[in-house]
């Protein structure tokens, strides 16, 4: 039986849409727009977005992306000072993306 176009490639889990709008992955969005490399694999997007704005480049509920960024911010991942994010492990958050 032929697969479709729809069926081709799996729906992004919610962690893994938000970790690609953040842009851990090839086709990421922010840190490729905005980042500037600070030193130590950390990545300063260097533009202020709010989680609502964060939430609709994932395609998700802005609920979700303050769960996990805040489950990230725990685990030291990513900071926010003064409202620029700041992606402290990249590596880590592409394994996210790439999940």
């Amino acid at each position: 039986m032929p697969s479709s176009p729809l069926q081709k490639s799996a729906p992004l889990n919610v962690p893994q849409a938000l970790a690609q709008a953040l842009d851990l992955h090839k086709q990421g969005k922010l840190a490729e727009a905005f980042g500037q490399d600070v030193g130590k694999g950390r990545i300063l997007i260097r533009q202020k977005v709010s989680q609502s704005d964060v939430a609709a480049m994932a395609g998700i509920a802005r609920e979700n992306v303050s769960r996990i960024l805040n489950d990230w911010m725990r685990a030291k991942l990513v900071s926010r000072l003064a409202g620029y994010y700041c992606l402290e492990n990249r590596a880590a958050l592409e394994s996210e993306a790439e999940m």
